[in-house]
């Protein structure tokens, strides 16, 4: 958890989005914990769900990059 939040906070710094996955295990919604983590560490995140069709993701994506 922490290597992904200092990449993502060097990749803030250099200007640069990241994009992670994270595979449900069954048992865990890792995606919560993470999301936490990261807005905890002053990171702008945005969880795509299993909700959005595969048809709407790269209009997911760009929606949420326009954001910021």
């Amino acid at each position: 958890e922490q290597a992904l939040i200092n990449l993502c906070l060097e990749e803030k710094a250099a200007g640069r989005k990241v994009l992670a996955y994270s595979t449900y295990s069954g048992t865990r919604d890792t995606t919560s914990r993470l999301k936490t983590l990261l807005t905890q560490a002053g990171l702008k995140v945005a969880v795509l769900r299993a909700s959005v069709s595969p048809e709407q993701r790269e209009d997911w994506v760009a929606e949420q990059v326009d954001r910021g």
